[in-house]
């Protein structure tokens, strides 16, 4: 509903939310694969702030934080690039017009390093441009 609403709406300057439900209606890829938990702020073709809630047991109740060493959790980085991809996509495929309209993207990342590790229980914030 504010799916559509946003659409119809799409040249105003007003930032959009999106909720899970709204989301699932964009993506491509189903629970328990969709990343993005929502959409706080999107300006078409411009800007979106995303959020991912990083808990331990993410997929289907699967453990999902490698213990690398003893005791330390940490969140797996092909997770996180599968995060932003999805938060990318959601904003091109808005931007287009487009975003309840299957398509497929190809995209290729190289040298993409990560500076802080990502611990359970922690509320991810992904801003794209």
């Amino acid at each position: 509903m504010a799916l559509d609403m946003a659409l119809s709406s799409k040249k105003s300057a007003k930032p959009i939310q999106l909720d899970f439900d709204e989301i699932l209606q964009i993506l491509p890829q189903k629970p328990p694969f969709v990343m993005v938990a929502q959409v706080t702020e999107m300006m078409s073709g411009k800007r979106i702030i995303a959020i991912k809630n990083a808990n331990i047991s993410g997929l289907c109740g699967m453990e999902i934080f490698g213990a690398k060493k003893p005791r330390k959790f940490i969140y797996p980085e092909t997770l996180l690039l599968e995060t932003m991809g999805q938060t990318g996509l959601i904003l091109f495929k808005y931007s287009i017009g487009r975003p309840k309209e299957e398509m497929k993207i190809y995209l290729t990342l190289s040298d993409v390093r990560y500076f802080k590790r990502i611990n359970p229980s922690v509320r991810l914030v992904i801003e794209a441009t």
